[in-house]
């Protein structure tokens, strides 16, 4: 459970998999597989997945519904499951009310979408699987798209207030270059606190790259996730 005392807490469960604990709410991201915390059942719970990739999307998820009694499922449109009542589909390049939180959508330059959370003053971003997608296998044309389409949502980033960011990837097959994305970032927006993540079992990736010369101005908001279910408060 969440320490009132601090503002919030945030969880980090397995690759793309987090929780966030607020005063007022709870909310799971992405959750493939891992231990997922209990939440207070007196507060809402609201479960987002952003793509149907099966490393972030798992319908096991659904299970939670026998557990709580206030959730609801904030779902990218290219996920296959049985429409309900507690669900609420989104697209891309949308703002929607939901629950009483406010979710934008922003493009991915893989599948599916990205959030934007507004939930009371807490902004929140879940990256999904929006990043550089720089793979040194693939054509130049290839790898050019994909800095342009990157750049471009991260641009659409630049005035936005985020408190805490999840993502974005840090995912080792993409080395030399799996930094390029969470650098560009972090030097063209404000985000507070940012948790990388996609870096399935290869626990040591953050402590490498924060230990990197080009991170060293963004080591107060470069956030080190080095094991699975690890908690940290934030005010």
């Amino acid at each position: 459970m969440m320490n009132k005392m601090h503002r919030g807490k945030v969880t980090f469960i397995y690759h793309s998999g987090f929780s966030v604990e607020l005063n007022d709410c709870s909310m799971l991201f992405d959750y493939w597989k891992g231990n997922i915390p209990i939440f207070d059942n007196n507060k809402p719970l609201y479960v987002f997945s952003s793509h149907a990739h099966a490393d972030h999307f798992n319908p096991e998820i659904f299970k939670l519904r026998d557990k709580y009694k206030d959730i609801i499922y904030i779902l990218s449109d290219d996920i296959h499951a049985d429409d309900a009542p507690d669900i609420a589909w989104v697209k891309e390049n949308s703002t929607y009310q939901i629950h009483g939180i406010d979710v934008t959508t922003f493009h991915s330059t893989d599948e599916g979408v990205a959030f934007y959370v507004v939930a009371k003053d807490l902004r929140i971003m879940h990256f999904g699987d929006l990043n550089w997608w720089h793979w040194e296998g693939e054509s130049s044309t290839f790898n050019n798209e994909q800095e342009t389409a990157y750049k471009k949502e991260i641009d659409k980033m630049k005035d936005l207030n985020i408190d805490i960011a999840l993502g974005p990837a840090l995912d080792k097959r993409l080395k030399p270059n799996h930094w390029w994305g969470i650098e560009y970032f972090l030097r063209n927006t404000n985000a507070r606190l940012v948790f990388p993540m996609h870096f399935f079992s290869k626990m040591n990736t953050c402590r490498e790259v924060l230990a990197m010369k080009e991170m060293r101005p963004y080591k107060d908001r470069f956030v080190s996730v080095n094991e699975k279910n690890q908690a940290f408060y934030f005010d």
